[in-house]
C-alpha cells in the first residue's frame, strides 16, 4: 500500500513536538508494510534526519506568502511529472498546503486530511483569513477522511464545513512513555532533605497558557510555605509581562526563568521537580484545544500535574495523579498546590505511578498507530 505524506513542519528543526509524532507515526506505518514517501520542509538539509522509507525535501526560503504560494506550485508540477504511485494521500493540513488535495482529488486518489489548529486561531495573514477558512472547508468536505487531536476541534470543524462528525476521527498527540522504575521517589525523598518545593511549569510564556495566575497562586502559596520555588521552563512574548509581574508580586526570589531547554534539560527539569502545573486560562472553553502535550509530559514523567479544569481536560480526570483548580484563580490554584505538597509531606498517598500508566495506555505510538492504520484502511476500502 503506497502512502504519499505531506507535512508543512520542518523536519530537520530539533523541536520534538510535531516532528517527533510525524516520526514515530510514520515509523510504525512503515513496520505493517505501507510503502511511504514523505514530503516535508528542510531548512537544513544538511542536519536532515535519515527515515527508512522515501523523504522529498521542500527546502523553504522564507515563510512569506508569496514563498509559500510558489512552494505549492512547484509541488504540484512534482506531482505531475514523478507519477509517484499512490494508493491515499495523507494531508497533515495547513491552508496553503493544498498542491497535493487538487492531485488526489484529480486523480481519484483518497485523501486523508489531519488538522490539529483552528485556523481562526492560528493563521498568520488575518486579512486573507476569509479565504483560508473558504480553501480550509472546500478540503474537508472533499477529504475521505479527517484526524484530529481533541474532541473539540472535531466539534469545531464539523459545524464550520457542515460535514458529519462520524468523518472525523480524534487521535491525540503522541509521547515516549518512559517507564517508572523507582528512581523517582528515591529522588523525591532526597529532594525532602534539602527542604526544599519545586513547583515546574514548561511550555510557551504566552498569555493563554494562564502563567501570570501561576505567579499569583506562588505568592499565595509563599505565605505558608517559604521554602517554596516555581521553576518557569520556556520562552515567549509574554515574558517582559512576566518579569514586570514577578517583581509587582515581590516574588523575585521564589520565581527562576529558565528560558528554553533542549530535549536532554527537559528530562533533567523534570527531575527536580515535585509538583508541575499547567494553568490554561479560562477563555480556551471558547477556543477548540488540541492535545495537551504539557499535561502528557508532566504525567509522562512521573509527575503530579495541577491544571484547569476546562471541558477539553476532563480526559485527564480519570488519571489519579492529576488535579483540577478554578481557571484564572490564583487563590484556587495556591489552594491545589497546598494540599498536594499537604498530601506528599504526610506520605498519604504515592504519585507517579498512575500518570505513565494512563499516558501509556493512552498516548503510547503503538496505540496511534494502530488507530492512524484502521483510518487509513477505512479510506481504502471506501475506494
Amino acid at each position: 500500500m503506497n502512502l504519499l505524506y505531506f507535512t508543512s513542519i520542518d523536519m530537520s528543526n530539533p523541536d520534538p513536538g510535531a516532528k517527533a509524532h510525524i516520526e514515530n507515526i510514520l515509523i510504525g506505518l512503515h513496520a505493517l508494510d505501507w510503502d511511504i514517501t514523505l514530503f516535508s520542509c528542510a531548512s537544513r538539509p544538511d542536519q536532515h534526519p535519515k527515515y527508512p522509507f522515501r523523504n522529498i525535501l521542500i527546502k523553504k526560503k522564507n515563510y512569506s506568502l508569496l514563498s509559500q504560494i510558489i512552494e505549492q506550485v512547484k509541488l504540484g508540477n512534482l506531482l505531475v511529472r514523478k507519477k509517484w504511485p499512490a494508493d491515499i494521500i495523507y494531508v497533515r493540513f495547513s491552508p496553503l498546503l493544498i498542491a497535493p488535495v487538487i492531485f488526489g482529488i484529480l486523480k481519484n486518489i483518497p485523501v486523508c486530511c489531519e488538522i490539529n489548529a483552528v485556523t481562526e486561531f492560528s493563521v498568520s495573514f488575518r486579512k486573507l483569513l476569509p479565504v483560508a477558512l473558504a480553501i480550509e472547508n472546500w478540503i474537508l468536505r472533499k477529504s475521505r477522511r479527517i484526524i484530529t487531536t481533541s474532541y473539540e476541534i472535531k466539534k469545531h470543524l464539523s459545524n464550520r464545513a457542515g460535514i458529519p462528525r462520524e468523518k472525523i476521527a480524534v487521535i491525540p498527540m503522541g509521547y515516549d512513555v518512559r517507564v517508572d522504575n523507582g528512581e523517582y521517589f528515591g529522588r523525591q525523598k532526597e529532594r525532602d532533605k534539602a527542604n526544599c518545593w519545586i513547583i515546574g511549569y514548561l511550555g510557551q510564556l504566552h498569555q493563554r497558557q494562564g502563567v501570570s495566575t501561576l505567579l499569583r497562586s506562588i505568592q499565595i502559596v509563599a505565605r505558608s510555605y517559604d521554602n517554596v520555588q516555581l521553576e518557569l521552563a520556556g520562552s515567549g512574548p509574554e515574558e517582559p509581562n512576566i518579569r514586570k509581574l514577578i517583581r509587582e508580586l515581590g516574588i523575585e526570589k521564589k520565581v527562576k526563568l529558565l528560558g528554553y531547554l533542549s530535549r536532554g534539560q527537559i528530562s533533567a527539569f523534570l527531575e527536580r521537580c515535585d509538583i508541575t502545573v499547567a494553568p490554561y486560562y479560562g477563555s480556551f472553553e471558547d477556543t477548540p484545544m488540541g492535545s495537551p502535550s504539557k499535561i502528557i509530559t508532566y504525567l509522562a514523567a512521573g509527575k503530579p500535574v495541577i491544571t484547569s479544569r476546562l471541558s477539553s481536560l476532563q480526559v485527564f480526570g480519570e488519571c489519579a495523579d492529576v488535579f483540577f483548580f478554578t481557571p484564572d484563580s490564583g487563590e484556587d490554584l495556591a489552594k491545589a498546590i497546598i494540599s498536594v505538597i499537604v498530601a506528599l509531606e504526610k506520605g498519604e498517598r504515592e504519585f507517579g505511578k498512575d500518570g505513565p500508566r494512563f499516558v501509556k495506555d493512552v498516548f503510547s505510538w503503538d496505540n496511534l498507530v494502530t488507530k492512524t492504520d484502521y483510518i487509513l484502511q477505512t479510506c481504502l476500502k471506501k475506494r
